[in-house]
């Protein structure tokens, strides 16, 4: 296997149990940007992207801090918001019944709602 993708089954492993692997220690100094780029792709074509990052969070050694916050960033991408509101009852137009006290008065309701889907 490629370092690359020692490295990037390292941090897998280490984002879905949190801790180091039994294992030997991997020499994770001397990483450039491209190498960075090349883990976080490897996890975003796997749809473990997230996972990924938690593992290279558990780890004393990160990206600078430009290509941390992109990847920071793109992991909290909003897909979709959606935000409604309701009324009920706005206004009544009064009627005989209710000007004589045979009709009971409704209440006004309003409604908010936010969905946020990531």
């Amino acid at each position: 296997m490629v370092r690359d993708e020692e490295l990037f089954f390292h941090f897998l492993r280490l984002g879905l149990w949190g801790e180091e692997p039994d294992e030997p220690g991997y020499d994770m100094t001397g990483l450039t940007r491209d190498d960075w780029c090349r883990i976080y792709d490897m996890g975003h074509r796997q749809a473990v992207s997230g996972i990924v990052t938690d593992g290279i969070a558990h780890c004393g050694v990160r990206p600078d801090g430009e290509l941390w916050g992109q990847w920071i960033a793109q992991l909290m991408y909003m897909e979709r918001m959606k935000l409604t509101f309701q009324m009920e009852d706005l206004f009544r137009i009064s009627t005989v019944k209710r000007e004589r006290g045979l009709d009971y008065p409704f209440a006004r309701t309003f409604n908010f709602g936010l969905q946020v889907q990531f």
